[in-house]
């Protein structure tokens, strides 16, 4: 588990070589220094696309705040060991009134990541797809008894 404060998160406006293109796609996503990972996850970074099973799932949380996001090595755009980066409604939810807070990052999991995930396409479908499978699952037993 790593903990970080309020004070170290980048805005992206600030980020270096960033895109202003490539803040839309970014809601669900923690940056964070690629060497972070290994203290998070308990091995090596591999950039394996966009896939959160392969990238990693990372839980951020700030007291009883919490938000499941994709990691992404984000060093390129200078963010260093003691810095995270995260889209301004992701930060806003977790920041709370006190004027001291910590953000603490550990291993994550995929199923909360699909539950709980900020953007609601995501979020919506895998629900609805869940509830399917139940529902199939109780219709297969009815039919069967």
């Amino acid at each position: 588990m790593i903990k970080l404060n309020k004070g170290n998160n980048i805005l992206f406006k600030d980020l270096k070589n960033f895109e202003v293109g490539l803040q839309q796609h970014t809601l669900d996503k923690v940056m964070l220094h690629s060497s972070v990972y290994k203290s998070i996850f308990n091995g090596t970074y591999k950039s394996s696309g966009s896939n959160p099973r392969r990238r990693g799932v990372v839980k951020v949380s700030n007291g009883k705040q919490n938000v499941y996001l994709r990691f992404w090595g984000a060093s390129q755009f200078g963010i260093g060991k003691d810095n995270f980066s995260v889209h301004p409604y992701v930060f806003n939810y977790l920041n709370s009134s006190e004027s001291v807070c910590e953000f603490s990052f550990s291993k994550g999991s995929v199923l909360k990541y699909y539950w709980f995930n900020p953007i609601d396409a995501i979020r919506i479908s895998f629900r609805l797809g869940s509830l399917s499978v139940i529902l199939g699952g109780i219709s297969i037993v009815l039919g069967i008894i």
